[in-house]
């Protein structure tokens, strides 16, 4: 699908769908999965891509998946 040798991660994130309750908890539980993707791409984007390796930058997005 990709061209090349993509580097790629698995960022799991719970499904705001699923969770129960009032229009108020679903819309707390979009808020907080828009908040870890919002987050890790900032982390993401603060690494030093062009001086990393590839071991090191898929570690370092293994480690973004864990957070």
């Amino acid at each position: 699908m990709w061209p090349g040798q993509p580097i790629t991660a698995h960022w799991g994130f719970i499904d705001p769908v699923a969770v129960q309750g009032d229009a108020d908890a679903q819309r707390r539980a979009f808020d907080n999965v828009l908040f870890q993707v919002t987050n890790r791409i900032r982390h993401l984007m603060s690494l030093p891509l062009e001086t990393l390796d590839r071991m090191t930058l898929q570690q370092q997005l293994r480690e973004l998946g864990k957070s």
